[in-house]
């Protein structure tokens, strides 16, 4: 039986990186909303991304998650201390699920589903691949609001795994494009 480590190592990776990042950023940067996009801020974005964690990890046992039911604590959003305890905690929970079988069934919930049943057939691995991915997403719009505000974010935030693996020549595909490349899209290659 094959098991959820690759999964839960590279979302408890980016839950830490997530943590450094409230961990090394003033209140002001932190939960500043932006005119970029009203209502946004890094920590609301933290925030986001662990609920939805949280919400995998609350309704695992029961086979249903239903990522509509989330907590949204606000002061996740305002104090970087607190988002970045709340995302290292969510990370060892995480862990706990490395020998886990990816194939558990799964039942889900969320406002995408919109379209259809409102609950949808998922597995373990699905969710945890979507949680990746959903969590790249809010990162690279982090990224967007910090240099927005003057700050440069590290290079790696908001970029896939599959990507960083890449650039760093985990892959036999080519290199990344070098620091202050403007190229409009990869090259083929």
């Amino acid at each position: 039986m094959s098991d959820c480590r690759s999964w839960t190592r590279a979302l408890c990776a980016l839950l830490e990186q997530g943590a450094d990042l409230a961990a090394g950023l003033e209140r002001e940067s932190f939960a500043c909303l932006s005119a970029l996009a009203p209502g946004g801020s890094v920590g609301a974005h933290l925030r986001h991304v662990a609920d939805f964690v949280a919400a995998l990890l609350r309704d695992l046992e029961g086979g249903a998650v239903d990522y509509d039911r989330r907590e949204r604590d606000e002061r996740t959003e305002r104090e970087p201390a607190r988002a970045r305890a709340r995302l290292l905690a969510l990370c060892a929970e995480v862990q706990r699920l490395e020998r886990r079988d990816p194939a558990q069934e799964l039942r889900v919930r969320a406002e995408a589903c919109l379209v259809g049943a409102a609950w949808q057939p998922s597995s373990l691995a699905r969710e945890l691949g979507a949680l990746l991915s959903h969590t790249v997403h809010h990162y690279a719009l982090i990224a967007v609001l910090l240099r927005a505000r003057g700050v440069e974010p590290p290079p790696e935030l908001g970029i896939a795994p599959s990507t960083l693996a890449h650039w760093h020549g985990e892959s036999p595909r080519k290199s990344p494009a070098p620091a202050g490349s403007q190229a409009c899209a990869p090259q083929a290659g």
